[in-house]
């Protein structure tokens, strides 16, 4: 017996729509029962080769938005701390400028983190100490 061979149609807007969900998140199973189809069946239509340039198309798009977006909130955190660095220096009282300094230094990073010491022994035959040092 010969294998039959189906020509490769254009995948249909419900493929385009799967897609959707599934950069969205959205696995396979879940997105077949929407379809009523079975996961293998979205797989086979994820996997179609008209669709794979539509995918790294899409994946590059969402990598170029990711960047552009840190890149805004690069440069909104270093206005916010120029201008907190500016109200800082230029305090009317104490309080405001231990308070804005304080935030300086929290938004840039260089807080000191808090740590716990957190000691582990066994009791019994033998004796087992372990030093857990935690980040909160």
């Amino acid at each position: 017996m010969g294998a039959i061979l189906r020509k490769m149609s254009i995948p249909d807007p419900a493929t385009f729509s799967m897609l959707n969900a599934f950069l969205g998140g959205r696995s396979m199973s879940d997105i077949a029962q929407d379809y009523g189809i079975s996961a293998s069946a979205v797989s086979q239509r994820l996997n179609h080769p008209q669709i794979k340039p539509e995918v790294i198309k899409r994946l590059n798009t969402l990598a170029n938005r990711a960047l552009e977006f840190k890149l805004d909130a690069f440069d909104g955190a270093e206005v916010a701390l120029k201008k907190l660095i500016k109200l800082s220096d230029g305090a009317k009282t104490e309080e405001l400028q231990r308070l804005a300094s304080l935030d300086v230094v929290k938004i840039s990073g260089l807080m000191p983190r808090e740590w716990i010491s957190q000691v582990i022994k066994e009791v019994g035959s033998g004796s087992i100490v372990a030093n857990n040092i935690i980040d909160i």
